[in-house]
């Protein structure tokens, strides 16, 4: 928990100096004082929420593009950097996939590399390599209480998993 609160104190830091260094370049500094609290408060919030986010375990429930596209929205959502991204999601690696990143973190020193790597080992750990796939995507039935919306969207986004062209 102190690790996090590290992290959120220099994001927040990092973020509240991105936006002073922005209104200076475009001239536009704020006119309420309440901004200048509020933005700060927002932003502590949402780096609070983005680290309570679902963690990445490197179970075969859990597909890693998906983990990952969802991870970098959040990030762009808050205006997170590279660098930033890095820390934020380092910090949600749980389980097996936190095991992996300490065997490999001499490795991984950006954000890009940490995505490539995580998605590479986590796609043929979990069976989501293409011929996985195929296989999830013919066995899969509608579960008992699942609403018929819900099975049709998991299956149209198993669909674009296997065929790249095939997005709805």
């Amino acid at each position: 928990m102190a690790t996090q609160q590290i992290t959120i104190n220099n994001l927040t830091q990092t973020i509240e100096a991105i936006q002073v260094s922005n209104a200076l370049c475009h001239n536009v500094l704020p006119t309420k004082t309440s901004s200048l609290i509020t933005a700060p408060l927002w932003q502590s919030t949402s780096i609070n929420q983005l680290l309570d986010s679902t963690p990445f375990t490197g179970s075969a429930s859990q597909e890693v593009s998906d983990w990952i596209d969802d991870s970098s929205n959040k990030c762009d959502q808050v205006q997170l950097d590279d660098a930033q991204r890095l820390s934020v999601v380092i910090d949600l690696l749980k389980g097996n996939a936190k095991l992996w990143y300490d065997t490999y973190k001499d490795t991984i020193h950006d954000w890009v590399t940490l995505k490539n790597k995580l998605t590479t080992y986590f796609k043929l750990v979990t069976g989501t390599d293409h011929f996985q796939l195929e296989r999830k995507l013919y066995n899969r039935r509608r579960q008992t209480n699942e609403l018929a919306i819900d099975y049709c969207h998991n299956v149209l986004r198993l669909c674009s998993k296997v065929n790249k062209y095939m997005n709805g």
